[in-house]
């Protein structure tokens, strides 16, 4: 054979297996469009065995997903997302949270009402969904466990103890208060130390004074992460009787630095003279967090932190500047009449109708050449309140004061 018939051959043998890759290929696009039709067809359709079926075998399919946000048009997402609820299969739930992921709400809220529908018969199945990490999943599947109800909500304790679904577990109990503390206290008793100190972290979250008496046991009885654990939570609900003890982790020094802020902070939400007391003698402490931590724990009980006399006016002056009320304006009224903290005292005034004749006394007294910062600061302060910018309109006809009140007003303005 020559080589030219040679060469003849494999061209030839080479555009009969492109005709066939072809055929192929035109075959399996026509099969492709075919059972897509046909998917759409039955996933939109009527109520039937064939739609049941199609549905739990959707559920592993790992197109899903993109069959229902790219295949399928608006109506038919929504009536896909109907359909599902019209089934109680467990594993509907694992299909509902696959697509919960798309971008059209009306959709998505279809979704929610056949999940809240699995809901009632398999609260479990939807609780496993707590894992998927979208906003729109998480959002919908708190929804459905939500309207769901009550009874649900011990499932749901349940998923603390994995790993995947304990972060939103823990928060959907959280998002639940009171409803939660019932299921939430039976845990603190679990073999599990992961599940107990979620269901502990959730308790100091909620608030709960009724987890104050377990924990106060746990802290006794526990070591190292999981003490500092139950430590965080009693001092997250902040109940007068954790007083003694939060004072007591306070001072420990074989607790780490910020277990000893997390004690600082539950003193503040405690809130109470006695435990501003304790907070005020560390607003001097050696350690930075510790002195950090006391002054925003003191912002927490302005009223009670303000009644303990005898501390240093600019904490004092600190203090008051987050709070309203009597004691605060008293402070900042007194700090206006120190030259060391009159700039600063100045800007705590905004928002604060009751100094605004002290303001003005300021403004009128001050020597526009050396104090300039105070008397722009005293000017905005002014201007927050409405009988403040009353008092301006008059003095802006003061000479010394009129160029300075333009300017405020242009730089607000």
């Amino acid at each position: 054979m020559t080589d030219r018939a040679r060469k003849g051959g494999r061209i030839a043998k080479t555009l009969r297996s492109l005709v066939i890759i072809g055929g192929l290929g035109a075959v399996l696009a026509l099969w492709s469009s075919y059972t897509t039709k046909r998917d759409v067809a039955v996933a939109t359709g009527n109520q039937s065995e064939e739609q049941h079926q199609f549905f739990i075998a959707a559920a592993d399919r790992p197109d899903i997903a993109s069959f229902f946000k790219k295949t399928l048009n608006h109506e038919g997402r929504l009536a896909m997302a109907r359909n599902i609820g019209r089934y109680d299969d467990a594993i509907l739930a694992k299909l509902c949270g696959l697509c919960l992921g798309d971008f059209d709400s009306d959709a998505r809220r279809e979704l929610t009402k056949s999940l809240t529908h699995i809901a009632y018969a398999h609260g479990d199945a939807v609780a496993s969904q707590l894992g998927l990490v979208g906003s729109f999943q998480q959002l919908g599947v708190f929804r459905a466990l939500q309207a769901a109800g009550p009874d649900v909500l011990p499932l749901v304790a349940k998923r603390l103890g994995d790993p995947g679904t304990r972060t939103n577990a823990e928060a959907f109990l959280v998002s639940q208060r009171e409803a939660a503390v019932p299921v939430l206290l039976t845990l603190l008793d679990d073999p599990d130390k992961n599940t107990r100190l979620s269901a502990a972290d959730a308790l100091g979250k909620i608030g709960s004074k009724a987890a104050v008496p377990p924990l106060t046991l746990l802290v006794e009885k526990a070591d190292g992460d999981e003490q500092a654990g139950y430590l965080s939570a009693l001092a997250g609900i902040g109940d007068p009787t954790s007083r003694s003890l939060l004072t007591a982790a306070l001072v420990d020094p074989k607790l780490s630095v910020p277990q000893r802020v997390q004690a600082v902070l539950g003193l503040g939400r405690i809130g109470d003279v006695q435990a501003a007391q304790v907070l005020w003698s560390h607003t001097n402490d050696e350690e930075a967090q510790l002195r950090s931590g006391a002054l925003d724990a003191l912002r927490l009980c302005p009223a009670a932190a303000l009644a303990v006399p005898g501390q240093e006016p600019s904490l004092r002056l600190d203090v008051a500047s987050g709070a309203s009320g009597a004691e605060a304006d008293a402070v900042v009224s007194a700090a206006l009449d120190d030259p060391k903290f009159a700039t600063k005292a100045a800007r705590f005034a905004q928002n604060r109708p009751n100094l605004v004749a002290k303001l003005v006394q300021v403004l009128k007294s001050a020597d526009a050449s050396s104090q300039g910062d105070v008397l722009e600061a005293a000017i905005a302060s002014l201007a927050s309140t409405a009988s403040g910018k009353a008092s301006l309109a008059t003095l802006a006809q003061d000479s010394r004061l009129s160029g300075m009140i333009q300017r405020q007003s242009l730089l607000r303005g």
